[in-house]
């Protein structure tokens, strides 16, 4: 699969329903690359890999809207952008995997919290296998051949046990990595990577790969509950070298 995703099969949302969300886009082509959750009055919780090869001043974040294509309301500026240490790309005879795909983003200016723009808690503990879970985003809705959907889109989805992708993805999934399935035709693709899988109000995976687009096939995110002391860190000095947070790009 490309490496920005998409939910296909999904039901239109509205952002009052997820205030959390972020879009980042490229402001000069209008182009949606990724999603993102607010974890805090300055800080979006995204993938790692959506900002290989890109500047921070090409790309604008947005908040508090429904509508993808909305370029009328106030965008935020990318501060920085700090990516776990330790991500990194494996290329194993094209079936690839993403390790450690989480990042920080750090905004400015702050974000007023209202009930179009809001926070996502992160876990406590450790999400349970046969939860329910929805992810959110504005990804293509069709495949092979898509565009972006100007509607956020939800999809309802299952936690399913790590083992279960060993036929599916070998080798290519950990004890960091968080994976979820529903039976219906639907999933992730182009556009969603970075965007929340949510259970019980609290951010419990970042979206990261899958293989075909809702072609039967499981997605994987980022388990966010590996990650707490990276995030944690990076939210209270993320410019700090001697912090876990220590890989800061763009």
């Amino acid at each position: 699969m490309a490496k920005n995703v998409r939910i296909i099969g999904g039901e239109d949302a509205d952002i009052t329903e997820f205030p959390y969300m972020a879009s980042f886009r490229i402001y000069k082509d209008e182009l949606l690359i990724c999603g993102g959750a607010i974890i805090s009055h300055q800080h979006i919780l995204t993938a790692a890999h959506c900002f290989e090869n890109r500047r921070k001043s090409d790309i604008r974040v947005y908040l508090g809207t429904t509508n993808s294509r909305n370029y009328s309301i106030p965008y935020y500026k990318i501060r920085n952008v700090a990516a776990h240490p330790n991500y990194l790309k494996i290329d194993k005879k094209s079936r690839w995997t993403v390790l450690n795909d989480i990042a920080i983003v750090t905004i400015e200016p702050n974000i007023e919290f209202n009930a179009f723009q809001n926070k996502i808690d992160l876990p406590t503990k450790e999400i349970k296998v046969g939860e329910t879970a929805i992810m959110t985003g504005w990804g293509w809705r069709t495949y092979p051949k898509g565009t972006t959907s100007n509607t956020l889109q939800k999809i309802s989805m299952k936690v399913i046990p790590n083992c279960e992708y060993d036929r599916d993805y070998p080798h290519m999934v950990n004890d960091d990595h968080l994976c979820a399935f529903t039976e219906e035709k639907a999933g992730i693709c182009m556009g969603d990577s970075g965007g929340p899988l949510v259970s019980h109000g609290k951010v419990i995976g970042i979206c990261s790969f899958g293989r075909l687009c809702a072609l039967g096939d499981p997605d994987v995110y980022a388990k966010v509950y590996s990650y707490l002391d990276f995030i944690k860190s990076c939210m209270n000095s993320v410019s700090d070298s001697n912090s876990t947070c220590c890989c800061l790009i763009l």
